[in-house]
C-alpha cells in the first residue's frame, strides 16, 4: 500500500500525522508497529507524543465497536519524505509505504 499523508506541526521540531491502529475482531494476538525513513536518515516515533520508537500492542487492548481493538496516537517525523511502517503479528506482516508532506 502506498499513499500520501499530510503532516501538521507537532511538539518541538516534530511533525505529526494522527494514526489509529486497529486489529480485526478475529485476531486476538499482539502486534508490533515499527517505522523508518526510506529516502534518507531520519527518526520516526509513535504515541501520544514523540517518545516511543515502536508501538507494541498486547492481547489485552480494550475492544471497541464491533469487536475491533484500537490504539490511537500519532506518527512523528522531523521532515517531509518517504517513510514506511512495518506491522507484525503472530501470523502476519504488513509493510506500508507513504510520502509525508507538510500541510499547506
Amino acid at each position: 500500500m502506498r499513499g500520501t499523508l499530510t503532516l501538521r506541526p507537532g511538539q518541538g521540531r516534530w511533525w505529526v500525522v494522527k494514526t489509529a491502529w486497529f486489529a480485526r475482531p478475529q485476531y486476538h494476538g499482539p502486534f508490533l508497529v515499527r517505522g523508518t525513513r526510506l529516502d534518507e536518515e531520519g527518526p520516526v516515533r509513535f504515541g501520544e507524543s514523540p517518545t516511543a520508537s515502536m508501538l507494541a500492542v498486547g492481547r489485552s487492548t480494550a475492544k471497541g465497536a464491533d469487536g475491533f481493538r484500537s490504539v490511537p496516537g500519532g506518527t512523528y517525523v522531523q521532515a517531509p519524505g518517504c517513510y514506511g511502517w512495518q506491522v507484525d503479528g503472530v501470523d502476519f506482516s504488513y509493510r506500508i509505504v507513504f510520502h509525508a508532506k507538510r500541510r499547506s
